[in-house]
């Protein structure tokens, strides 16, 4: 009895650790993750010829934003191109006051003039025939802010709801001095192809010509906006009703979905440079693939 009840209690420790771990998003990809079931290695081909072979590194690092560029839009609609114009550009000159007061400058507020357009609607002649005149004019217009802390973000959004901009179309994240990164990840990625190189001539015993080649190389980098993944709250509820005669509707509770913000993946990769992700940040990698030839 005391091996049974020793067992439930390490499989339910277990469960507790993985949920701690896994968190309710595991639920997302369940389907073609269950019973643990492990993915078939895909082994990288390194010869190319009887004396030719590729040493591969690919590597990753996380880049905090240097700036950011976010993109309020708001629309006004009135009955002449001049009014709209007027008051749309009220709204904006107030919001753009209220931005100043929270660190912003003048250089990093531009407005970009997106559409105009005539607004019709319809008036009833009689019973069964309508009019269509027209109503109006909806201006659009864009506020681009640029901005340096990230908390500023919550301030311009309170600031924007003042002037009912309500719309905040995207948020940019940026790095001013992107070869930088490239010269670094180029330096990390060149020191794990040297290791690689040392290996591989320590296994085999094979020579190699000291003259080398670029093979291949795939600079990337992706963004924050393009990492966040949907997830809606998951949950069960069981009902029975063995009366067919009397039948039940139910009234389910809302589950929200939302987002949330998911790093890369890094199997694969040979090096990682700041692989601790807490705030959302750009992802660059490089692969570089060098060849080199065999003394025969």
């Amino acid at each position: 009895m005391k091996r049974i009840c020793g067992f439930v209690l390490l499989f339910f420790a277990s469960v507790l650790a993985y949920g701690q771990v896994g968190g309710n998003q595991v639920f997302r990809n369940r389907d073609y993750q269950q019973y643990g079931a492990a993915k078939t290695p895909q082994l990288n081909k390194l010869f190319l010829t009887d004396s030719t072979f590729l040493i591969e590194a690919k590597v990753l690092k996380n880049v905090k934003p240097d700036f950011y560029i976010a993109v309020f839009g708001l629309t006004e609609q009135a009955r002449s191109v001049s009014e709209s114009n007027t008051q749309i550009n009220k709204r904006i000159g107030n919001f753009m006051r209220n931005l100043k007061k929270s660190g912003i400058k003048d250089a990093d507020i531009y407005t970009d003039i997106i559409s105009q357009y005539r607004v019709y609607d319809l008036k009833e002649t009689d019973r069964s025939y309508y009019d269509e005149y027209l109503k109006g004019f909806l201006l659009s217009k864009n506020v681009i802010v640029k901005y340096r802390k990230p908390e500023q973000i919550e301030e311009m959004l309170l600031h924007a709801a003042k002037d009912s901009i309500f719309d905040l179309v995207k948020v940019d994240y940026m790095v001013e001095d992107v070869s930088k990164v490239y010269e670094e990840l180029y330096a990390a990625a060149s020191e794990v192809i040297k290791k690689k190189r040392g290996l591989y001539l320590n296994l085999t015993d094979a020579k190699l010509k000291p003259a080398a080649q670029i093979y291949g190389e795939d600079f990337a980098t992706f963004y924050p906006a393009d990492r966040y993944k949907n997830y809606q709250v998951s949950g069960e509820s069981f009902f029975e009703n063995s009366d067919w005669r009397s039948p039940r509707t139910i009234k389910r509770m809302n589950r929200p979905k939302t987002f949330y913000f998911d790093k890369p993946d890094y199997s694969g990769f040979d090096k990682i440079i700041s692989p601790a992700v807490l705030e959302p940040q750009i992802a660059f990698t490089l692969t570089l693939q060098v060849k080199y030839e065999q003394v025969k």
